[in-house]
């Protein structure tokens, strides 16, 4: 627990408050941690909110593992936000350190490598077929507008359905069947 102070304690000093130091201080006197003479201590003889905050935190982990555990469940109780804040990335950073898919990623990392090459050179055939199926798509997608269009040379209500260059190409040639 003292190198959990330890590593918030820039950031405690930064932004704790005088009632949260106040608080923390009835809490370590109660428990037995803080004499009466150094509780007065830290709010009397010092003046900034900072200067206290640096002082509190030092004592506490001055006094090992057990007041320090007392310290951080007093500010749980106390300010939640505050325990929230301090906590912040680098707990995070630790929960990826510990991780158990981290050494599977690892280990996929080398055959990811060795296959990026392959997927680059499909590309370019995957995208041929894209366009392929596409066209074939709408070259379908034309002849039915034409046959909505146009049956037998009369408008229908669709005959607002601009042409393609596939359903103008069809239009000659259903054109050319009707003048047969």
């Amino acid at each position: 627990m003292e190198g959990e102070l330890r590593r918030i304690r820039s950031k405690f000093v930064k932004r704790v408050s005088i009632p949260v130091i106040k608080g923390l201080l009835d809490d370590l006197w109660q428990q037995k941690v803080f004499s009466t003479e150094e509780k007065d201590s830290v709010m009397e003889e010092l003046r900034s909110t900072k200067d206290r905050a640096r002082c509190l935190i030092d004592e506490v982990m001055k006094k090992g593992e057990r007041a320090s555990q007392v310290m951080i469940d007093s500010m749980k109780e106390m300010d939640n936000h505050l325990c929230i804040t301090l906590a912040g990335p680098p707990v995070h950073a630790r929960a990826r350190r510990l991780d158990p898919a981290r050494p599977a990623v690892a280990e996929a990392r080398p055959a990811v490598a060795e296959a990026r090459p392959a997927v680059a050179e499909a590309r370019p055939a995957v995208a041929e077929a894209q366009f392929r199926s596409t066209e074939r798509l709408a070259t379908s997608v034309g002849q039915t507008a034409l046959g909505l269009r146009q049956w037998k040379g009369r408008p229908t209500p669709f005959s607002w359905i601009p042409p393609t260059p596939s359903t103008a190409v069809l239009s000659c040639f259903h054109q050319a069947e009707d003048t047969e």
